[in-house]
């Protein structure tokens, strides 16, 4: 192959010169019409939820209450643990920081008010949704990745089942209910 090539004289094309100006214009209007792309399906994914959770109010029997039980035991109770051990830990390193800053002004009494308020008003929520998002939400993804692969949400849809009511609708209604639980203990252990 290289003698080949050697032999024929082959050169590389020459590189079309594009414009700085021109070639910066076109990536960003790519970008904005990816982004608008994916607004648009995030939008019609949160329609078509809204539309099936409304389905489901009108008749409740559609609902999978065992989906949504096992959900709530994946969110809540599997999750107690790390949520309870990671906000503890910030409510310790506030303390600590807390004293040390405060010493300064011959506070260190209000160390407690202080962690207490951030961990009730802030701290808690923000990093017990952190959690979840993380911990909850990409099991979430990866379970449903992997059923779109094997092509079993499909299977689905072929025997006459929503995907969005199957799949989507007892995961949503898991994190409504177990959310504020979640973030209460997070409080109390902050």
């Amino acid at each position: 192959l290289i003698e080949l090539v050697t032999r024929l004289k082959l050169r590389p094309e020459k590189q079309r010169h594009v414009a700085w100006l021109k070639a910066q214009l076109t990536l960003i209007g790519e970008a904005s019409f990816e982004l608008l792309l994916q607004a648009r399906n995030l939008l019609a994914f949160f329609g078509e939820t809204l539309v099936v959770m409304f389905g489901i109010v009108r008749s409740p029997r559609r609902l999978r209450t065992t989906a949504v039980v096992n959900l709530m035991e994946e969110v809540w109770l599997r999750a107690l643990p790390i949520v309870g051990t990671l906000v503890f830990l910030i409510g310790v390193v506030l303390a600590y920081q807390g004293i040390e800053q405060l010493a300064r002004f011959g506070a260190q009494a209000f160390t407690v008010d202080m962690v207490g308020l951030s961990v009730l008003r802030e701290i808690g929520v923000l990093l017990t949704a952190i959690i979840v998002a993380g911990r909850s939400g990409s099991a979430f993804t990866a379970q449903i990745g992997t059923m779109r692969v094997n092509l079993e949400v499909d299977a689905m849809s072929t025997m006459g089942l929503h995907p969005i009511e199957v799949l989507v609708i007892p995961r949503i209604i898991a994190l409504i209910f177990t959310m504020p639980l979640l973030t209460f203990f997070a409080n109390v252990m902050g």
